[in-house]
């Protein structure tokens, strides 16, 4: 899976709850989420186990935190999940290894 285009994260950005740092923070800057929505699609699309996320994205234990909490949002998980569904009807997520359900806890 190639990273999602401006089109497809222009259409679900605003569903995105973005890290906002607090004034005078020392430390790192948050990932930004359309690097963790690729990361997480690249392992839907993949099948593969978080620990195997390739170098280009970022830690996977960031990505998975991160989708953790997304997904305890109920409304952000439904977008996640129609997302995903929307990509593998476009052909970008290959249906044969796609687990939607199981990687949102359905």
């Amino acid at each position: 899976m190639k990273a999602i285009n401006d089109h497809h994260w222009e259409s679900v950005r605003h569903h995105f709850p973005e890290e906002n740092p607090r004034l005078r923070r020392n430390g790192r800057k948050p990932v930004p989420s359309r690097y963790i929505l690729d990361a997480v699609l690249w392992v839907l699309n993949s099948g593969a186990r978080w620990h195997m996320l390739p170098k280009h994205y970022p830690n996977y234990k960031t990505v998975h935190r991160r989708l953790q909490q997304w997904c305890h949002n109920e409304g952000l998980r439904e977008v996640l999940i129609r997302f995903a569904h929307e990509l593998k009807s476009e052909g970008l997520i290959c249906e044969r290894k796609c687990k939607i359900e199981q990687m949102f806890g359905r």
